[in-house]
């Protein structure tokens, strides 16, 4: 897993801005899943801490900031994918403070432009395609689908929205929609 993120020198104060979670995690899982820190404070006052300043290939950026006394992760992020930045690290938190449920008000001005109507979708064997997860941002979504590319899945994946076209929508819509209602047209009738 290491492999697959990069060190930033130090992110920008806006992101320290948007904290999005606080939990529980053992030091030994956060070096397993994204290696060494970018930082310490252990020449500094206060409790001793460990800084992660990443970003994933799907550009996903997070700062997370580890306090060596109580094993409290707080993560900052560029977007509220909180979800996102777990599947990432592959570590389950404990004791999972979340910015939406906490601070409501607070996380939807931090989010605001988060469009979560994008969903995973999956085409079976059978003709038949399922809803793999839904309730996702366009980032999130497109993510998931090319780490099941990469993994080698055999079943076709694909990213679609929810929501209708606004108005003055021009008639590009989605590609992969579109190329679904392509094949579908092309097959001869059964």
């Amino acid at each position: 897993m290491p492999g697959d993120v990069t060190r930033l020198r130090g992110t920008s104060g806006r992101l320290h801005e948007r904290e999005y979670f606080v939990c529980t995690v053992r030091e030994v899982e956060l070096l397993q899943a994204v290696g060494e820190p970018s930082s310490d404070n252990a020449l500094s006052e206060g409790p001793p801490k460990l800084v992660w300043d990443l970003e994933w290939p799907c550009g996903l950026t997070a700062s997370l900031q580890l306090d060596q006394l109580t094993q409290r992760l707080t993560g900052y992020l560029d977007r509220s994918e909180v979800a996102h930045v777990f599947r990432h690290l592959e570590i389950e938190p404990e004791d999972l403070w979340l910015l939406e449920q906490e601070l409501p008000a607070k996380y939807a001005a931090q989010s605001a432009g988060d469009d979560r109507s994008f969903e995973l979708w999956q085409q079976e064997g059978n003709d038949s395609n399922v809803i793999v997860k839904g309730g996702l941002t366009e980032g999130d979504a497109s993510c998931w689908r090319d780490e099941l590319e990469r993994g080698g899945h055999a079943k076709r994946h694909w990213v679609q929205c929810t929501k209708p076209p606004g108005p003055g929508a021009g008639a590009g819509g989605d590609t992969e929609v579109r190329q679904q209602l392509i094949d579908r047209l092309a097959k001869p009738p059964q």
